[in-house]
C-alpha cells in the first residue's frame, strides 16, 4: 500500500495550519479547486482562513486560481 499521497496531503495541509501557504496554494498543491479543499477543511474540523493578508497571499490565490481552471479545461 503506498501511503505516499496521504503523507502529501497531511504535508500540505499541515503548512496551510501553520499558516505556511495559503488556501490557494494549498489547494493548487494537492490539485484540486480552492472551495472543494474548503469543504474538507471544514468537514475535518480544520478552521479556514478566508481573505487575504498580504499582497504576496492576493497573487497566490490569483495564479492558483488561473492554474486549476487550466487544469479543468
Amino acid at each position: 500500500m503506498n501511503k505516499e499521497p496521504e503523507l502529501r496531503e497531511k504535508l500540505i495541509v499541515g503548512a496551510y495550519i501553520d499558516g505556511e501557504i495559503n488556501p490557494g496554494k494549498a489547494a493548487e498543491l494537492l490539485g484540486i479547486h480552492p472551495v472543494k479543499l474548503r469543504g474538507q477543511l471544514l468537514s475535518k474540523g480544520i478552521p479556514v482562513r478566508i481573505g487575504v493578508e498580504t499582497i504576496e497571499e492576493i497573487v497566490a490565490e490569483g495564479i492558483a486560481a488561473r492554474g486549476t481552471r487550466e487544469s479543468a479545461e
